[in-house]
């Protein structure tokens, strides 16, 4: 009926400004991998216009951000009809270097015949970053631990037991 219609019209741009005001990158595609819906988000990480974006292949639009093995999977995983996930990085207009982890789901009808993907991405810059800086303060202490001279062994108490963490390269060629 018209008020179904109606409703119905309603819901999708309901959804689509959500998506677009809340900044969520949102890609859709057909069951071949076609992108049929982008949201603006996706123009800025891509660093292409939206015209570029639609009726393209997901492969060659992310060819600049992934290798070609990831690309291989994600193709696959689009003939399969299955889940793919990869990250993803790239810079802004100021050059900060941003990092994305990218999700493709099958989404599919009740007779399990794929009808289209949807690919969301997950900002996880900070978690990143924060491994890397955790990296760093593990390889200045293995750095400090390895240049003092004296045997050095590091234990941990747990339960009730010492338990062997690390100890220097001196200790390491003297017990070997």
């Amino acid at each position: 009926t018209i008020q179904q219609k109606i409703t119905l019209e309603g819901r999708i741009n309901t959804l689509h400004q959500a998506l677009e005001y809340s900044d969520i990158p949102v890609l859709i595609t057909d069951a071949n991998g076609k992108i049929t819906y982008a949201t603006a988000s996706f123009e800025k990480i891509l660093d292409l216009s939206l015209d570029v974006i639609y009726n393209n292949s997901l492969a060659s639009v992310f060819s600049m951000h992934l290798g070609q093995d990831d690309i291989s999977r994600m193709e696959r995983a689009i003939r399969e009809n299955q889940k793919w996930s990869g990250s993803i990085s790239f810079e802004d207009n100021v050059k900060n270097i941003s990092f994305l982890d990218l999700n493709l789901i099958p989404i599919s009808r009740d007779d399990n015949q794929s009808w289209a993907f949807i690919l969301s991405a997950h900002d996880i810059t900070h978690y990143v970053h924060k491994n890397r800086i955790i990296k760093k303060s593990e390889r200045r202490l293995k750095s400090i631990i390895n240049n003092i001279s004296d045997l050095l062994l590091i234990l941990a108490k747990q339960r009730n037991k010492l338990v062997f963490l690390d100890a220097n390269e001196n200790f390491s060629r003297v017990f070997q």
